[in-house]
Protein backbone atom coordinates (compact mmCIF):
# COMPACT_ATOMS: atom_id res chain seq x y z
CA UNK A 1 0.00 0.00 0.00
CA UNK A 2 2.85 2.35 0.88
CA UNK A 3 4.60 1.70 -2.44
CA UNK A 4 1.33 2.32 -4.30
CA UNK A 5 0.91 5.73 -2.63
CA UNK A 6 4.51 6.63 -3.47
CA UNK A 7 3.83 5.77 -7.12
CA UNK A 8 0.71 7.96 -7.20
CA UNK A 9 2.60 10.86 -5.63
CA UNK A 10 5.39 10.42 -8.17
CA UNK A 11 3.08 10.68 -11.18
CA UNK A 12 1.15 13.57 -9.61
CA UNK A 13 4.39 15.47 -9.01
CA UNK A 14 5.47 14.72 -12.57
CA UNK A 15 2.26 16.24 -13.95
CA UNK A 16 2.64 19.31 -11.74
CA UNK A 17 6.34 19.91 -12.33
CA UNK A 18 6.11 18.75 -15.94
CA UNK A 19 9.01 18.04 -18.25
CA UNK A 20 11.24 19.83 -20.72
CA UNK A 21 11.36 19.60 -24.53
CA UNK A 22 13.84 21.45 -26.72
CA UNK A 23 13.00 21.42 -30.40
CA UNK A 24 13.15 23.61 -33.53
CA UNK A 25 11.21 26.87 -33.94
CA UNK A 26 9.82 25.61 -37.26
CA UNK A 27 8.57 22.12 -38.08
CA UNK A 28 7.85 20.99 -41.64
CA UNK A 29 5.27 18.20 -41.59
CA UNK A 30 5.92 15.78 -44.44
CA UNK A 31 3.54 13.08 -43.25
CA UNK A 32 1.03 12.62 -40.43
CA UNK A 33 1.68 8.90 -40.15
CA UNK A 34 2.42 8.05 -36.50
CA UNK A 35 6.05 8.26 -35.41
CA UNK A 36 6.96 5.12 -33.47
CA UNK A 37 10.25 6.21 -31.93
CA UNK A 38 12.24 9.21 -30.71
CA UNK A 39 12.61 11.76 -33.46
CA UNK A 40 15.48 13.92 -34.65
CA UNK A 41 13.31 17.03 -34.27
CA UNK A 42 13.69 16.63 -30.49
CA UNK A 43 17.03 18.24 -29.63
CA UNK A 44 16.84 17.57 -25.92
CA UNK A 45 14.18 16.35 -23.49
CA UNK A 46 13.67 14.85 -20.05
CA UNK A 47 10.11 13.76 -20.89
CA UNK A 48 9.35 10.05 -21.02
CA UNK A 49 8.87 8.30 -24.36
CA UNK A 50 5.07 8.32 -24.16
CA UNK A 51 4.97 12.09 -23.60
CA UNK A 52 7.48 12.72 -26.39
CA UNK A 53 5.48 10.66 -28.89
CA UNK A 54 2.30 12.52 -27.89
CA UNK A 55 4.12 15.81 -28.48
CA UNK A 56 5.23 14.65 -31.94
CA UNK A 57 1.67 13.58 -32.77
CA UNK A 58 0.34 16.97 -31.65
CA UNK A 59 2.85 18.67 -33.98
CA UNK A 60 1.78 16.50 -36.91
CA UNK A 61 -1.89 17.24 -36.35
CA UNK A 62 -1.57 20.95 -35.58
CA UNK A 63 -1.97 23.97 -37.80
CA UNK A 64 -0.39 27.36 -37.27
CA UNK A 65 1.65 27.59 -34.06
CA UNK A 66 2.03 25.34 -31.01
CA UNK A 67 2.81 27.35 -27.91
CA UNK A 68 4.07 26.10 -24.57
CA UNK A 69 0.61 26.59 -23.11
CA UNK A 70 -1.12 24.73 -25.94
CA UNK A 71 1.37 21.85 -25.71
CA UNK A 72 0.63 21.53 -21.98
CA UNK A 73 -3.11 21.44 -22.67
CA UNK A 74 -2.78 18.86 -25.44
CA UNK A 75 -0.53 16.59 -23.39
CA UNK A 76 -2.47 17.13 -20.16
CA UNK A 77 0.69 17.98 -18.22
CA UNK A 78 2.98 20.96 -17.83
CA UNK A 79 5.48 21.21 -20.70
CA UNK A 80 8.47 23.55 -20.68
CA UNK A 81 9.07 24.22 -24.36
CA UNK A 82 12.22 25.69 -25.88
CA UNK A 83 11.69 27.76 -27.94
CA UNK A 84 8.38 28.82 -26.40
CA UNK A 85 6.50 28.20 -29.65
CA UNK A 86 6.82 26.05 -32.80
CA UNK A 87 5.53 27.17 -36.20
CA UNK A 88 3.91 24.31 -38.12
CA UNK A 89 4.38 24.14 -41.90
CA UNK A 90 2.47 21.56 -43.92
CA UNK A 91 4.81 20.41 -46.69
CA UNK A 92 2.05 19.46 -49.13
CA UNK A 93 0.40 22.87 -48.78
CA UNK A 94 3.73 24.67 -49.05
CA UNK A 95 4.67 22.70 -52.19
CA UNK A 96 1.29 23.48 -53.74
CA UNK A 97 1.80 27.20 -53.28
CA UNK A 98 5.53 27.31 -54.10
CA UNK A 99 5.78 24.90 -57.02
CA UNK A 100 2.35 24.75 -58.59
CA UNK A 101 1.04 28.21 -57.74
CA UNK A 102 -2.35 26.66 -58.34
CA UNK A 103 -4.87 25.34 -55.84
CA UNK A 104 -6.01 22.68 -58.32
CA UNK A 105 -2.68 20.87 -57.94
CA UNK A 106 -1.56 18.87 -54.94
CA UNK A 107 1.48 16.86 -53.85
CA UNK A 108 0.90 13.79 -51.70
CA UNK A 109 4.12 12.74 -49.98
CA UNK A 110 4.72 9.00 -49.70
CA UNK A 111 6.40 8.67 -46.30
CA UNK A 112 6.35 5.37 -44.43
CA UNK A 113 5.39 5.30 -40.77
CA UNK A 114 8.24 5.97 -38.37
CA UNK A 115 10.75 7.45 -40.79
CA UNK A 116 12.84 10.25 -39.34
CA UNK A 117 12.02 12.64 -42.17
CA UNK A 118 8.26 12.60 -41.55
CA UNK A 119 8.92 15.83 -39.60
CA UNK A 120 11.83 18.12 -40.47
CA UNK A 121 13.06 20.79 -38.07
CA UNK A 122 14.26 24.19 -39.24
CA UNK A 123 16.20 26.62 -37.02
CA UNK A 124 15.34 30.31 -36.77
CA UNK A 125 18.39 31.37 -38.81
CA UNK A 126 17.62 28.89 -41.60
CA UNK A 127 15.52 29.40 -44.72
CA UNK A 128 14.05 26.71 -46.94
CA UNK A 129 12.70 26.23 -50.44
CA UNK A 130 11.34 23.46 -52.64
CA UNK A 131 12.00 22.61 -56.28
CA UNK A 132 10.84 20.01 -58.79
CA UNK A 133 11.97 19.78 -62.40
CA UNK A 134 9.06 17.66 -63.66
CA UNK A 135 6.08 18.68 -61.55
CA UNK A 136 4.21 20.20 -64.49
CA UNK A 137 2.65 16.77 -65.02
CA UNK A 138 0.81 14.38 -62.73
CA UNK A 139 2.33 11.13 -61.48
CA UNK A 140 5.23 9.91 -59.32
CA UNK A 141 7.68 12.73 -58.57
CA UNK A 142 10.62 13.66 -56.36
CA UNK A 143 10.61 17.09 -54.74
CA UNK A 144 13.77 18.59 -53.34
CA UNK A 145 13.54 20.41 -50.01
CA UNK A 146 16.59 22.65 -49.52
CA UNK A 147 17.40 24.18 -46.13
CA UNK A 148 20.04 26.93 -46.10
CA UNK A 149 21.89 28.55 -43.18
CA UNK A 150 23.38 31.89 -44.31
CA UNK A 151 25.43 32.29 -41.11
CA UNK A 152 27.41 29.11 -41.65
CA UNK A 153 26.88 28.99 -45.45
CA UNK A 154 25.72 25.42 -44.99
CA UNK A 155 23.00 23.69 -46.94
CA UNK A 156 21.15 20.42 -46.44
CA UNK A 157 18.73 18.76 -48.82
CA UNK A 158 15.99 16.20 -48.42
CA UNK A 159 14.42 14.39 -51.36
CA UNK A 160 10.74 13.64 -50.86
CA UNK A 161 8.97 11.16 -53.08
CA UNK A 162 5.26 11.16 -53.74
CA UNK A 163 2.59 11.81 -56.33
CA UNK A 164 1.54 14.99 -58.05
CA UNK A 165 -2.26 15.12 -58.21
CA UNK A 166 -4.72 17.47 -59.84
CA UNK A 167 -8.22 18.41 -58.77
CA UNK A 168 -10.93 16.95 -60.96
CA UNK A 169 -14.55 15.88 -60.80
CA UNK A 170 -15.67 12.31 -60.22
CA UNK A 171 -18.86 10.42 -59.48
CA UNK A 172 -18.49 9.10 -55.94
CA UNK A 173 -20.56 6.13 -54.74
CA UNK A 174 -23.13 7.06 -52.10
CA UNK A 175 -23.40 3.44 -50.92
CA UNK A 176 -21.77 0.07 -51.42
CA UNK A 177 -22.62 -1.31 -54.88
CA UNK A 178 -22.56 -5.03 -55.63
CA UNK A 179 -21.18 -6.28 -58.94
CA UNK A 180 -24.36 -8.29 -59.55
CA UNK A 181 -26.76 -5.33 -59.36
CA UNK A 182 -28.90 -5.34 -62.53
CA UNK A 183 -28.73 -1.58 -63.02
CA UNK A 184 -27.45 1.67 -61.53
CA UNK A 185 -29.16 5.04 -61.37
CA UNK A 186 -27.84 8.62 -61.29
CA UNK A 187 -28.90 8.92 -57.63
CA UNK A 188 -26.45 6.15 -56.70
CA UNK A 189 -23.54 8.57 -57.17
CA UNK A 190 -22.74 12.18 -56.26
CA UNK A 191 -20.57 14.46 -58.40
CA UNK A 192 -17.67 15.64 -56.22
CA UNK A 193 -14.18 17.11 -56.51
CA UNK A 194 -11.30 14.70 -55.94
CA UNK A 195 -7.53 14.72 -56.45
CA UNK A 196 -6.03 12.22 -58.86
CA UNK A 197 -2.91 11.62 -60.94
CA UNK A 198 -5.13 10.20 -63.71
CA UNK A 199 -8.21 12.42 -64.03
CA UNK A 200 -9.06 10.91 -67.42
CA UNK A 201 -9.93 7.57 -65.78
CA UNK A 202 -13.15 8.83 -64.18
CA UNK A 203 -16.61 8.38 -65.64
CA UNK A 204 -18.56 11.60 -64.98
CA UNK A 205 -21.63 11.50 -67.26
CA UNK A 206 -24.21 10.96 -64.54
CA UNK A 207 -27.22 10.98 -66.87
CA UNK A 208 -25.77 8.03 -68.85
CA UNK A 209 -25.42 5.73 -65.83
CA UNK A 210 -28.64 3.75 -66.58
CA UNK A 211 -26.96 2.55 -69.79
CA UNK A 212 -24.24 0.70 -67.84
CA UNK A 213 -23.70 -1.99 -65.23
CA UNK A 214 -20.80 -2.24 -62.80
CA UNK A 215 -18.39 -5.11 -63.44
CA UNK A 216 -17.11 -5.25 -59.86
CA UNK A 217 -18.14 -4.24 -56.36
CA UNK A 218 -17.66 -0.55 -55.55
CA UNK A 219 -17.26 0.68 -51.99
CA UNK A 220 -19.09 3.68 -50.65
CA UNK A 221 -16.99 6.82 -51.21
CA UNK A 222 -15.03 5.39 -54.15
CA UNK A 223 -14.86 7.37 -57.43
CA UNK A 224 -16.33 5.66 -60.49
CA UNK A 225 -13.87 4.76 -63.26
CA UNK A 226 -14.47 3.79 -66.87
CA UNK A 227 -13.06 0.31 -66.24
CA UNK A 228 -15.60 -0.21 -63.44
CA UNK A 229 -18.39 -0.27 -66.02
CA UNK A 230 -19.56 -2.20 -69.02
CA UNK A 231 -22.31 -0.98 -71.30
CA UNK A 232 -25.55 -2.93 -71.66
CA UNK A 233 -27.54 -3.62 -74.80
CA UNK A 234 -30.01 -0.80 -75.40
CA UNK A 235 -31.15 -2.21 -78.74
CA UNK A 236 -32.03 -5.87 -78.99
CA UNK A 237 -32.20 -7.85 -82.22
CA UNK A 238 -35.79 -8.58 -83.31
CA UNK A 239 -37.37 -6.00 -80.97
CA UNK A 240 -38.80 -2.94 -82.78
CA UNK A 241 -36.95 0.31 -82.11
CA UNK A 242 -37.84 3.96 -82.63
CA UNK A 243 -35.87 5.67 -85.37
CA UNK A 244 -35.44 9.45 -85.08
CA UNK A 245 -34.57 11.40 -88.24
CA UNK A 246 -32.93 14.74 -87.49
CA UNK A 247 -31.93 17.63 -89.73
CA UNK A 248 -31.89 21.41 -89.42
CA UNK A 249 -35.35 21.66 -90.93
CA UNK A 250 -36.91 18.26 -90.30
CA UNK A 251 -37.57 15.97 -87.35
CA UNK A 252 -39.64 12.80 -87.67
CA UNK A 253 -39.78 9.32 -86.20
CA UNK A 254 -40.70 5.84 -87.33
CA UNK A 255 -40.08 2.28 -86.24
CA UNK A 256 -37.74 -0.33 -87.66
CA UNK A 257 -36.50 -3.80 -86.77
CA UNK A 258 -32.88 -4.03 -85.49
CA UNK A 259 -30.87 -6.74 -87.24
CA UNK A 260 -28.53 -7.12 -84.25
CA UNK A 261 -28.22 -5.99 -80.66
CA UNK A 262 -26.24 -2.81 -79.94
CA UNK A 263 -24.99 -0.61 -77.10
CA UNK A 264 -24.94 3.14 -76.53
CA UNK A 265 -23.10 5.01 -79.29
CA UNK A 266 -22.84 2.01 -81.60
CA UNK A 267 -24.24 1.99 -85.12
CA UNK A 268 -26.77 -0.70 -85.91
CA UNK A 269 -28.53 -1.85 -89.10
CA UNK A 270 -32.32 -1.83 -89.02
CA UNK A 271 -34.89 -2.95 -91.56
CA UNK A 272 -37.72 -0.59 -92.41
CA UNK A 273 -40.67 -2.96 -92.43
CA UNK A 274 -42.72 -0.71 -94.71
CA UNK A 275 -40.10 -0.28 -97.46
CA UNK A 276 -38.05 -3.41 -96.63
CA UNK A 277 -34.91 -1.25 -96.91
CA UNK A 278 -32.00 -1.43 -94.48
CA UNK A 279 -31.01 1.78 -92.70
CA UNK A 280 -28.13 2.53 -90.33
CA UNK A 281 -28.73 4.38 -87.06
CA UNK A 282 -26.76 5.33 -83.96
CA UNK A 283 -27.98 4.07 -80.59
CA UNK A 284 -28.93 6.97 -78.29
CA UNK A 285 -31.27 5.41 -75.70
CA UNK A 286 -33.26 2.31 -74.82
CA UNK A 287 -34.91 1.16 -78.07
CA UNK A 288 -33.99 4.40 -79.82
CA UNK A 289 -31.63 5.18 -82.66
CA UNK A 290 -30.91 8.45 -84.44
CA UNK A 291 -30.14 9.17 -88.07
CA UNK A 292 -28.66 12.55 -88.91
CA UNK A 293 -29.79 13.84 -92.32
Amino acid sequence: MKNFLILILFFSANNILGCFIETYPKAIIISNKPVQKQHSIIKNSDCNTETTLKFLKSIQEAKGVITERLASELLNQKIKLKPSSVKIINFNEYARESIFNNRDWYFFANIKSGLSDSIIGVDSNESFSVSCSSCNETGNKNIKLSIYNPLSSSKRSVWISGKTLIKTQALVARRNIGFNEPSITPSTFSLKEVYSDKPEQFFVNQSKLPFYKVNKSIKKGSPLKFNDLHSIYLIKSGKPATVLYNSKTLKLSTTAMPLRSARLGETVPLKNQKTNKTIIGKVIDFNKVAIEL
